[in-house]
Protein backbone atom coordinates (compact mmCIF):
# COMPACT_ATOMS: atom_id res chain seq x y z
CA UNK A 1 0.00 0.00 0.00
CA UNK A 2 1.33 3.44 -0.91
CA UNK A 3 0.46 6.81 0.60
CA UNK A 4 0.94 10.27 -0.91
CA UNK A 5 2.87 12.90 1.00
CA UNK A 6 -0.33 14.84 1.57
CA UNK A 7 -2.16 11.86 3.04
CA UNK A 8 0.73 11.08 5.39
CA UNK A 9 0.56 14.65 6.72
CA UNK A 10 -3.20 14.58 7.10
CA UNK A 11 -4.51 14.82 10.74
CA UNK A 12 -6.96 12.00 10.04
CA UNK A 13 -4.17 9.72 8.84
CA UNK A 14 -1.99 10.57 11.82
CA UNK A 15 -4.87 9.94 14.22
CA UNK A 16 -5.57 6.54 12.61
CA UNK A 17 -1.89 5.68 12.83
CA UNK A 18 -1.87 6.51 16.52
CA UNK A 19 -4.93 4.33 17.09
CA UNK A 20 -3.27 1.38 15.33
CA UNK A 21 -0.09 1.89 17.34
CA UNK A 22 -2.04 2.09 20.60
CA UNK A 23 -3.89 -1.12 19.78
CA UNK A 24 -0.58 -2.83 19.00
CA UNK A 25 0.87 -1.72 22.37
CA UNK A 26 -2.27 -2.87 24.17
CA UNK A 27 -2.16 -6.28 22.48
CA UNK A 28 1.54 -6.68 23.33
CA UNK A 29 0.94 -5.71 26.94
CA UNK A 30 -1.96 -8.16 27.17
CA UNK A 31 0.14 -11.12 26.09
CA UNK A 32 1.15 -13.59 28.79
CA UNK A 33 4.94 -13.53 29.06
CA UNK A 34 6.16 -17.12 29.17
CA UNK A 35 9.77 -18.00 30.00
CA UNK A 36 10.96 -21.57 29.55
CA UNK A 37 14.21 -23.35 30.31
CA UNK A 38 14.73 -24.69 26.78
CA UNK A 39 13.43 -24.25 23.25
CA UNK A 40 11.59 -27.58 23.55
CA UNK A 41 9.24 -26.21 26.19
CA UNK A 42 9.08 -22.89 24.32
CA UNK A 43 7.84 -24.63 21.17
CA UNK A 44 5.10 -26.41 23.13
CA UNK A 45 4.12 -23.23 25.00
CA UNK A 46 3.85 -21.31 21.73
CA UNK A 47 1.57 -23.99 20.26
CA UNK A 48 -0.76 -23.76 23.25
CA UNK A 49 -0.60 -20.02 23.88
CA UNK A 50 -0.66 -18.89 20.27
CA UNK A 51 -1.39 -15.18 19.79
CA UNK A 52 -1.94 -14.58 23.50
CA UNK A 53 1.58 -15.41 24.65
CA UNK A 54 5.08 -14.05 24.20
CA UNK A 55 7.53 -16.92 24.68
CA UNK A 56 11.26 -16.82 25.39
CA UNK A 57 13.72 -19.49 26.53
CA UNK A 58 16.65 -19.16 28.90
CA UNK A 59 18.81 -21.79 27.17
CA UNK A 60 18.99 -21.30 23.43
CA UNK A 61 19.83 -24.15 21.07
CA UNK A 62 21.00 -27.65 21.91
CA UNK A 63 23.25 -27.45 24.95
CA UNK A 64 24.36 -29.73 27.77
CA UNK A 65 21.97 -28.83 30.58
CA UNK A 66 24.54 -30.04 33.12
CA UNK A 67 26.75 -27.06 32.28
CA UNK A 68 24.48 -24.01 32.29
CA UNK A 69 25.77 -20.86 33.98
CA UNK A 70 23.07 -18.27 34.79
CA UNK A 71 23.48 -14.83 33.23
CA UNK A 72 22.14 -11.39 34.26
CA UNK A 73 19.95 -11.39 31.14
CA UNK A 74 18.22 -14.49 32.51
CA UNK A 75 17.33 -12.62 35.70
CA UNK A 76 15.56 -9.92 33.68
CA UNK A 77 13.58 -12.50 31.72
CA UNK A 78 12.43 -14.21 34.94
CA UNK A 79 11.62 -10.81 36.48
CA UNK A 80 9.20 -10.00 33.65
CA UNK A 81 7.68 -13.50 33.33
CA UNK A 82 4.04 -14.29 33.99
CA UNK A 83 4.73 -18.01 33.63
CA UNK A 84 8.03 -19.79 34.23
CA UNK A 85 8.32 -23.35 32.91
CA UNK A 86 11.27 -25.25 34.32
CA UNK A 87 12.71 -28.68 33.59
CA UNK A 88 12.81 -29.87 37.20
CA UNK A 89 14.30 -33.03 38.72
CA UNK A 90 17.19 -30.89 40.08
CA UNK A 91 18.60 -30.65 36.53
CA UNK A 92 17.99 -26.89 36.53
CA UNK A 93 18.56 -26.17 40.23
CA UNK A 94 20.19 -22.89 39.18
CA UNK A 95 16.75 -21.52 38.33
CA UNK A 96 15.91 -21.35 42.04
CA UNK A 97 18.56 -18.69 42.52
CA UNK A 98 17.24 -16.72 39.53
CA UNK A 99 13.73 -16.77 40.99
CA UNK A 100 14.99 -15.39 44.29
CA UNK A 101 17.14 -12.68 42.69
CA UNK A 102 14.37 -11.64 40.26
CA UNK A 103 11.89 -11.25 43.17
CA UNK A 104 8.96 -11.91 40.87
CA UNK A 105 6.34 -13.42 43.13
CA UNK A 106 4.23 -14.42 40.11
CA UNK A 107 6.67 -17.26 39.41
CA UNK A 108 7.35 -18.43 42.95
CA UNK A 109 6.71 -22.14 43.57
CA UNK A 110 3.02 -22.94 44.11
CA UNK A 111 1.98 -19.76 42.30
CA UNK A 112 0.02 -19.90 39.03
CA UNK A 113 3.08 -18.62 37.19
CA UNK A 114 5.31 -21.52 38.21
CA UNK A 115 5.30 -24.86 36.38
CA UNK A 116 7.49 -27.92 36.84
CA UNK A 117 6.13 -30.50 34.34
CA UNK A 118 8.42 -33.22 35.73
CA UNK A 119 6.05 -33.53 38.70
CA UNK A 120 3.39 -35.01 36.42
CA UNK A 121 5.31 -37.68 34.48
CA UNK A 122 6.43 -41.27 34.96
CA UNK A 123 10.17 -40.95 35.53
CA UNK A 124 12.78 -43.33 34.21
CA UNK A 125 15.97 -44.47 35.96
CA UNK A 126 15.09 -43.13 39.39
CA UNK A 127 17.63 -44.82 41.68
CA UNK A 128 16.59 -46.76 44.76
CA UNK A 129 18.72 -46.76 47.89
CA UNK A 130 21.86 -44.87 48.76
CA UNK A 131 23.62 -42.79 46.10
CA UNK A 132 27.35 -42.15 46.24
CA UNK A 133 30.07 -40.63 44.05
CA UNK A 134 31.12 -44.06 42.81
CA UNK A 135 27.90 -44.25 40.79
CA UNK A 136 28.83 -41.29 38.57
CA UNK A 137 26.54 -38.35 37.87
CA UNK A 138 23.35 -40.11 38.92
CA UNK A 139 20.16 -38.06 39.10
CA UNK A 140 18.44 -38.96 42.35
CA UNK A 141 15.08 -37.84 40.94
CA UNK A 142 15.42 -39.82 37.72
CA UNK A 143 16.50 -39.18 34.14
CA UNK A 144 15.61 -35.55 33.29
CA UNK A 145 15.51 -35.81 29.46
CA UNK A 146 11.80 -36.55 29.47
CA UNK A 147 10.80 -34.23 26.59
CA UNK A 148 12.20 -36.91 24.23
CA UNK A 149 9.05 -38.99 24.77
CA UNK A 150 6.31 -37.44 22.58
CA UNK A 151 3.53 -38.73 24.84
CA UNK A 152 5.16 -36.76 27.67
CA UNK A 153 5.14 -33.78 25.31
CA UNK A 154 1.35 -34.00 25.47
CA UNK A 155 1.48 -34.02 29.28
CA UNK A 156 3.70 -30.92 29.22
CA UNK A 157 1.24 -29.21 26.86
CA UNK A 158 -1.69 -30.13 29.11
CA UNK A 159 -0.02 -28.57 32.15
CA UNK A 160 0.86 -25.43 30.18
CA UNK A 161 -2.77 -25.17 29.08
CA UNK A 162 -3.88 -25.40 32.71
CA UNK A 163 -1.49 -22.72 33.95
CA UNK A 164 -2.26 -20.34 31.10
CA UNK A 165 -5.97 -20.77 31.81
CA UNK A 166 -5.39 -19.83 35.45
CA UNK A 167 -3.29 -16.79 34.55
CA UNK A 168 -5.53 -15.68 31.68
CA UNK A 169 -9.02 -17.14 32.30
CA UNK A 170 -10.64 -14.95 29.63
CA UNK A 171 -8.87 -16.98 26.94
CA UNK A 172 -9.27 -20.40 28.56
CA UNK A 173 -11.32 -21.80 25.67
CA UNK A 174 -8.63 -20.68 23.22
CA UNK A 175 -5.91 -22.52 25.16
CA UNK A 176 -8.09 -25.60 25.46
CA UNK A 177 -8.78 -25.60 21.72
CA UNK A 178 -5.06 -25.23 20.94
CA UNK A 179 -4.25 -28.09 23.30
CA UNK A 180 -6.74 -30.41 21.60
CA UNK A 181 -5.22 -29.53 18.23
CA UNK A 182 -1.70 -30.09 19.60
CA UNK A 183 -2.63 -33.44 21.15
CA UNK A 184 -4.35 -34.68 17.98
CA UNK A 185 -1.38 -33.65 15.86
CA UNK A 186 1.15 -35.37 18.14
CA UNK A 187 -0.94 -38.54 18.28
CA UNK A 188 -1.21 -38.55 14.48
CA UNK A 189 2.55 -38.06 14.17
CA UNK A 190 3.19 -40.83 16.72
CA UNK A 191 1.36 -43.28 14.46
CA UNK A 192 3.57 -42.18 11.55
CA UNK A 193 6.78 -42.32 13.60
CA UNK A 194 6.04 -45.80 14.93
CA UNK A 195 5.62 -47.07 11.38
CA UNK A 196 8.89 -45.42 10.37
CA UNK A 197 10.97 -46.76 13.25
CA UNK A 198 10.00 -50.35 12.44
CA UNK A 199 12.78 -50.12 9.86
CA UNK A 200 15.16 -49.85 12.85
CA UNK A 201 13.97 -53.01 14.59
CA UNK A 202 16.96 -54.94 13.30
CA UNK A 203 19.47 -52.55 14.90
CA UNK A 204 20.95 -52.20 18.36
CA UNK A 205 22.02 -48.81 19.68
CA UNK A 206 24.81 -47.52 21.90
CA UNK A 207 24.48 -43.97 23.24
CA UNK A 208 27.29 -41.82 24.57
CA UNK A 209 25.34 -40.53 27.61
CA UNK A 210 21.90 -41.35 29.01
CA UNK A 211 20.26 -38.59 26.99
CA UNK A 212 18.04 -40.85 24.89
CA UNK A 213 16.42 -43.17 27.46
CA UNK A 214 12.89 -41.78 27.08
CA UNK A 215 13.15 -41.82 23.28
CA UNK A 216 14.27 -45.45 23.07
CA UNK A 217 11.85 -46.54 25.79
CA UNK A 218 8.88 -45.00 23.99
CA UNK A 219 9.75 -46.30 20.53
CA UNK A 220 10.83 -49.72 21.86
CA UNK A 221 14.22 -49.58 20.18
CA UNK A 222 17.09 -51.72 21.43
CA UNK A 223 19.48 -49.54 23.48
CA UNK A 224 22.17 -51.95 24.72
CA UNK A 225 24.97 -49.84 26.23
CA UNK A 226 26.56 -46.43 26.78
CA UNK A 227 30.00 -45.16 25.84
CA UNK A 228 30.36 -43.62 29.30
CA UNK A 229 31.10 -46.36 31.86
CA UNK A 230 29.12 -44.32 34.40
CA UNK A 231 26.99 -41.21 33.79
CA UNK A 232 29.25 -38.20 33.39
CA UNK A 233 32.45 -40.31 33.48
CA UNK A 234 34.56 -40.23 30.27
CA UNK A 235 35.12 -43.63 28.64
CA UNK A 236 38.17 -45.55 29.84
CA UNK A 237 40.36 -47.84 27.74
CA UNK A 238 39.01 -50.90 29.52
CA UNK A 239 35.41 -49.82 28.96
CA UNK A 240 36.06 -49.22 25.25
CA UNK A 241 37.53 -52.73 24.97
CA UNK A 242 34.49 -54.11 26.78
CA UNK A 243 32.18 -52.36 24.32
CA UNK A 244 34.11 -53.75 21.37
CA UNK A 245 33.90 -57.26 22.80
CA UNK A 246 30.16 -56.79 23.33
CA UNK A 247 29.72 -55.65 19.72
CA UNK A 248 31.55 -58.74 18.42
CA UNK A 249 28.96 -60.90 20.19
CA UNK A 250 25.99 -58.94 18.81
CA UNK A 251 24.17 -60.36 15.82
CA UNK A 252 22.40 -57.07 15.05
CA UNK A 253 24.21 -54.16 13.39
CA UNK A 254 25.10 -51.32 15.78
CA UNK A 255 24.41 -47.59 15.57
CA UNK A 256 26.17 -45.19 17.95
CA UNK A 257 24.12 -42.11 18.79
CA UNK A 258 25.77 -39.06 20.38
CA UNK A 259 24.12 -35.81 21.45
CA UNK A 260 25.83 -32.85 19.76
CA UNK A 261 27.30 -31.49 23.01
CA UNK A 262 29.28 -34.67 23.76
CA UNK A 263 32.55 -35.69 22.05
CA UNK A 264 32.06 -38.12 19.19
CA UNK A 265 35.70 -39.14 18.58
CA UNK A 266 35.50 -42.38 20.55
CA UNK A 267 32.08 -43.47 19.23
CA UNK A 268 33.36 -42.84 15.69
CA UNK A 269 36.55 -44.76 16.42
CA UNK A 270 34.71 -47.78 17.80
CA UNK A 271 32.25 -47.67 14.90
CA UNK A 272 35.08 -47.62 12.38
CA UNK A 273 36.92 -50.46 14.11
CA UNK A 274 33.85 -52.68 14.37
CA UNK A 275 32.07 -51.88 11.12
CA UNK A 276 29.29 -50.11 13.00
CA UNK A 277 27.63 -46.77 12.25
CA UNK A 278 27.72 -43.50 14.17
CA UNK A 279 25.56 -40.38 14.14
CA UNK A 280 25.49 -37.06 16.03
CA UNK A 281 22.00 -35.70 16.73
CA UNK A 282 20.66 -32.57 18.45
CA UNK A 283 18.27 -33.74 21.21
CA UNK A 284 16.56 -30.32 21.39
CA UNK A 285 14.35 -28.27 19.12
CA UNK A 286 16.70 -26.26 16.90
CA UNK A 287 16.47 -22.68 15.70
CA UNK A 288 15.20 -23.96 12.33
CA UNK A 289 12.32 -25.84 13.98
CA UNK A 290 9.18 -24.10 15.17
CA UNK A 291 7.11 -27.11 16.19
CA UNK A 292 7.78 -29.74 18.86
CA UNK A 293 6.98 -32.52 16.39
CA UNK A 294 9.78 -31.38 14.09
CA UNK A 295 12.24 -32.57 16.75
CA UNK A 296 11.12 -36.18 16.27
CA UNK A 297 10.85 -35.85 12.50
CA UNK A 298 14.54 -34.92 12.47
CA UNK A 299 15.76 -37.53 15.00
CA UNK A 300 13.94 -40.40 13.32
CA UNK A 301 14.91 -39.16 9.87
CA UNK A 302 18.60 -39.07 10.80
CA UNK A 303 18.48 -42.55 12.33
CA UNK A 304 16.80 -43.91 9.23
CA UNK A 305 19.35 -42.20 7.02
CA UNK A 306 22.38 -43.58 8.88
CA UNK A 307 20.86 -47.06 8.91
CA UNK A 308 20.76 -47.20 5.10
CA UNK A 309 23.58 -49.18 3.43
CA UNK A 310 26.17 -47.02 1.73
Amino acid sequence: MFFSKSSVKSPVFMFALLIVFALFIELSAAQVRVVTITDDFAAIAQSIGGKFVQVDSLVKGSKNLHNIHPKPSMVMKVKRADLLIRLGMSQDAWIDGLIQVARNNRVFPEKNGYLDPSLFIDRLEQPVGRIDAGMGDVHKEGNPHYWLNPKIGIIIADRIKTQLSLIDPENKSYYESNFIQFENNVLKKIREWKKQVRALDGYSFIAYHKVWSYFFDFFKLNLIAHVEPLPGVPPTTSHVKSLMNQIELETDPIIFITANFYPNRIPNQIANDTGSKSVVIYPHVTSDEKRYTELFDRIIGMLLEVSQPK
